[in-house]
């Protein structure tokens, strides 16, 4: 009988202390909601109005959007910007996955020249904590002088 109440009250501990885990994430949450979510939804709701860039006007609802699908100007403006970034998009992202995979491949694999690779991709890594370390040195040996 006291073994139950005592694994009750272990179990209600431990309950609290997993729930209490999830308030570690609360800053991370504020801040992506205080610059992500909030600009997103900002911005979603000044394109139903009318405005001048600084007071919202009029609410017009979605006739915003129908003028730029449907007016000469702002519809060939807008598909060329939407065309131009996929483009970009795609390009760049597949560029940049066919390289990463050649060389994490080149890395990781026990071709000859690997080691070469694992230095110069370190190095840059290495190199800034040396030189951030000995300008602290210096700048604190120099203190010390005087």
């Amino acid at each position: 009988m006291q073994t139950d109440v005592t694994t009750r009250k272990l179990k209600k501990k431990g309950s609290y202390r997993k729930h209490l885990v999830h308030l570690f994430l609360l800053p991370a949450v504020l801040l992506y909601g205080m610059f992500q979510l909030y600009p997103l939804i900002s911005a979603a709701l000044n394109s139903l109005y009318s405005w001048n860039g600084f007071d919202r006007n009029e609410f017009v609802g979605l006739e915003n959007f129908i003028t730029l699908f449907t007016q000469a100007p702002f519809n060939t403006t807008f598909w060329n910007a939407f065309t131009n970034n996929w483009t970009y998009y795609f390009v760049t992202v597949l560029t940049q996955l066919v390289i990463a995979f050649f060389l994490a491949n080149i890395i990781y694999s026990k071709v000859k020249g690997s080691e070469f690779f694992k230095t110069v991709f370190f190095l840059p890594k290495l190199l800034s904590v040396i030189v951030i370390g000995f300008l602290f040195s210096l700048i604190l040996n120099r203190l010390g002088e005087r």
